[in-house]
């Protein structure tokens, strides 16, 4: 389903909440658009983007429109086309977006926790299933859960952390499942033996019989990025200056911990790893 569809739905039952917002004078300034990354079901996706859809609108006084994707590969062709004047990215995403085009302007990193940069990929089960990736070795019949192919925490860091316990993801069957809440929801049901998703979405199943088994090393937080051939230096400039000293008065949504200045060389390490990586089939059958 294409973000402009999303949306539509997402209005309609989200439109008590939208009151606040000067999507009203949307026909006197042309809106901007922003698409938040599907880590989570649409419309949580939704309701987490508009505490920062409300500081955009202020600071620029321009409408802004959340523009909901479901895959990774149709955020970055919807950037490419113009669609999306502002956008979250995870690292993964954000290197496929750069080797698309020169034209972004990464605004700043989202901290995950207070004061925190960066995130972590994790490997996690059920808790009533295996306590050690270990098993997997004498069992090639398990199923991987994975989030996306763009995703960071899926089929990359995935088969990175298997490698460590001397295991190849192509060598197992393996599903993606489209987000990363999907995937501690399937572990949870026992649909999975094992999947792959980012530290702060398992933290929040934990106590829910989510069992993490492996962390990867830090990786560069998600990153806000504006679209330079859609909004003005002088636009992206002004924004980012209050992201970066903007202190939330809530916990909660994009941005909820405040956002940190872009690091370009916080992601040598994910280059490196992702040098080394096999390009799987979208296919979830063993080989």
């Amino acid at each position: 389903m294409k973000g402009t569809s999303v949306f539509a739905i997402l209005f309609i039952l989200f439109s008590p909440v939208l009151n606040g917002l000067s999507w009203a004078h949307a026909s006197e300034v042309e809106p901007l658009y922003f698409a938040p990354l599907p880590v989570s079901n649409p419309k949580l996706s939704f309701a987490k983007s508009l505490p920062l859809v409300k500081l955009i609108e202020n600071t620029l006084n321009r409408p802004v429109i959340p523009k909901l994707y479901n895959d990774y590969h149709d955020i970055i062709n919807g950037y490419v086309q113009g669609e999306i004047d502002f956008v979250e990215l995870g690292p993964m995403v954000f290197l496929q977006l750069s080797k698309q085009t020169d034209h972004t302007f990464p605004l700043a990193s989202i901290n995950h926790e207070e004061g925190q940069r960066f995130y972590h990929c994790v490997l996690a089960a059920p808790i009533d299933g295996i306590k050690d990736i270990d098993q997997l070795k004498h069992n090639k019949t398990i199923k991987v859960a994975l989030t996306q192919p763009l995703s960071t925490c899926g089929n990359l860091m995935t088969e990175h952390l298997l490698r460590q316990h001397g295991l190849e993801l192509s060598e197992l069957s393996y599903d993606y499942l489209g987000s990363h809440e999907k995937v501690a929801m399937a572990l949870m049901r026992n649909e999975y033996q094992i999947g792959g998703l980012a530290n702060f979405v398992a933290k929040r199943y934990h106590s829910f019989g989510l069992n993490t088994l492996s962390v990867s090393d830090s990786l560069p937080s998600f990153t806000i990025v504006g679209n330079p051939q859609k909004v003005s230096p002088d636009e992206l400039r002004k924004l980012q200056q209050v992201l970066l000293n903007y202190r939330p008065q809530t916990g909660w949504g994009i941005g909820a911990h405040g956002f940190s200045p872009f690091s370009q060389s916080a992601f040598d390490t994910l280059k490196r790893i992702e040098a080394q990586s096999h390009t799987l089939p979208l296919s979830g059958d063993t080989p």
